[in-house]
C-alpha cells in the first residue's frame, strides 16, 4: 500500500508568482504591502522612503522617489516608443537650507497645475498655472 504524499505540491506559475514577488520586495527594499496614496503625500511623508526607492500606487503604477536634501518628489515609469522611462509626476518640492522654496506640480512630466515660489519663512511671493507645459491663467505676485 502506497503511502499519500505530505510534501506539497507548486504548480509552475505558483512558483514563479512566488519569485516574483520575492525579488520585487528584495529589489526595491519595500515589501508589496507598501503602497503609496499619490494624492495625499506631502513633504513631511517623505523621510520614511529612501531616495530613489521604487514604490506603487492602488493602481499598480511603479514610481521612484525623488528624496535629496534640495528636492522631494515622484517620477512615474513610463513606456515611450518601447523604451521605460521616469518622468516627473505630482507635487515636486524644491529645499534650501531645510525650507521648501518652490512648489512645481507635474502630469506625466509636463508642468500642469500650480506653481508656487516661498520665502525662507514659507511666504508665498509667486503663484502661477501651467497646462501642459505652458503658462496658463494669471501669475501673482506678493510682497
Amino acid at each position: 500500500m502506497k503511502l499519500p504524499s505530505i510534501v506539497p505540491t507548486f504548480s509552475l506559475v505558483s512558483l514563479s508568482i512566488g519569485l516574483l514577488i520575492a525579488s520585487l520586495t528584495i529589489s526595491s527594499g519595500l515589501a508589496l504591502a507598501d503602497v503609496i496614496d499619490v494624492e495625499t503625500l506631502k513633504p513631511k511623508h517623505y523621510s520614511k522612503y529612501k531616495h530613489r526607492s521604487i514604490v506603487t500606487d492602488k493602481e499598480g503604477n511603479r514610481y521612484r522617489i525623488q528624496n535629496s536634501d534640495t528636492s522631494k518628489g515622484l517620477y512615474i515609469s513610463m513606456t515611450e516608443k518601447g523604451k521605460q522611462t521616469w518622468k516627473k509626476h505630482g507635487a515636486f518640492y524644491r529645499y534650501r537650507d531645510g525650507k521648501i522654496i518652490e512648489l512645481k506640480t507635474y502630469g506625466f512630466g509636463l508642468k500642469e497645475g500650480l506653481n508656487e515660489v516661498y520665502t525662507d519663512k514659507g511666504i508665498v511671493t509667486r503663484r502661477y498655472w501651467f497646462r501642459t507645459n505652458l503658462r496658463n491663467g494669471p501669475a501673482e505676485e506678493f510682497d
